[in-house]
């Protein structure tokens, strides 16, 4: 296959409809749930893990750099762990695009309302809004949109700098020793 057919092909793949996929949803609330009553820190450890020991590895030919953060070739994945309110008053209305019709298949929605009912009350979002002072709360919808979390306003954990440089010169097994390494001091 020349590189041109390789790169036509790629492109026809991923020029389908906008998807939803459940999976990492699916591990991540499992995983909580697995874990209920231990400390948050150790319950996201838990539940990273399952999705890395779990998750669909999908490799799709002609591809040359590898790897997805769904089970699906074209998909969003969910993070109702963050804010999940938002999901349910995107289905609640009708399609705006036509993209948007089919995210997800009528049984996928029913496990998507059970996983989202589950993350009421326990979201970064619901903790956050329960927490903080009344007059941060307006924060939320000013800086930032509500439905992907809001780093400003201090309830996702992502928007941040990994210290790569450090993985890079250590390697995992490094950082793994580092790690040990300060748990045996506690």
């Amino acid at each position: 296959m020349t590189v041109e057919e390789r790169i036509n092909r790629i492109k026809s793949d991923i020029r389908i409809t906008t998807k939803l996929c459940l999976e990492r949803a699916r591990l991540y609330t499992k995983s909580y749930k697995e874990t209920e009553g231990q400390p948050p820190v150790y319950r996201r450890a838990k539940a990273l893990e399952k999705i890395l020991e779990e998750m669909t590895l999908a490799i799709y030919d002609g591809e040359l750099i590898v790897g997805n953060p769904t089970s699906k070739r074209v998909a969003a994945p969910i993070l109702p762990e963050v804010a999940w309110e938002w999901y349910k008053l995107f289905f609640a209305k009708p399609p705006e695009d036509p993209n948007e019709e089919g995210v997800l298949t009528e049984a996928e929605k029913e496990e998507f309302y059970e996983i989202l009912d589950y993350w009421n009350g326990r979201s970064l979002r619901d903790v956050w809004y329960t927490n903080v002072p009344e007059e941060y709360k307006e924060l939320e919808f000013i800086v930032w949109a509500q439905s992907s979390g809001n780093p400003n306003a201090g309830y996702y954990f992502a928007h941040c700098c990994p210290d790569f440089e450090r993985v890079l010169k250590k390697g995992i097994e490094g950082l793994i020793a580092d790690v040990d390494e300060h748990l045996s001091r506690l």
